[in-house]
């Protein structure tokens, strides 16, 4: 608004850049719901999910239990595979 006013003598006042939000660009629905996910990510990570030691030891082992578990299907497995004789390791 200041810079097409014009002075009493006919001057304009030149102000430096470009006003932003005078014409704020509508969003698409893909990026609305982006820009959504991105908050609820935000939001997850903020919460403490392992406050209390006790809770960081029990997901440790949860964990740890896990793997096993996982190795011993894969011997498991490759017992197998050695027992048919098509294992082919390369």
């Amino acid at each position: 608004e200041k810079a097409a006013e014009e002075k009493d003598e006919g001057w304009i006042t030149v102000t430096s850049g470009k006003k932003r939000g005078q014409f704020a660009p509508t969003r698409k629905e893909s990026t609305i719901s982006k820009v959504q996910q991105k908050e609820e990510q935000r939001k997850k990570k903020k919460e403490l999910i392992n406050f209390y030691t006790f809770q960081i030891r029990e997901t440790k082992k949860q964990n740890l239990a896990e793997l096993r578990k996982k190795f011993e299907l894969d011997k498991k497995r490759l017992q197998e595979l050695k027992q048919k004789r098509t294992f082919k390791p390369f």
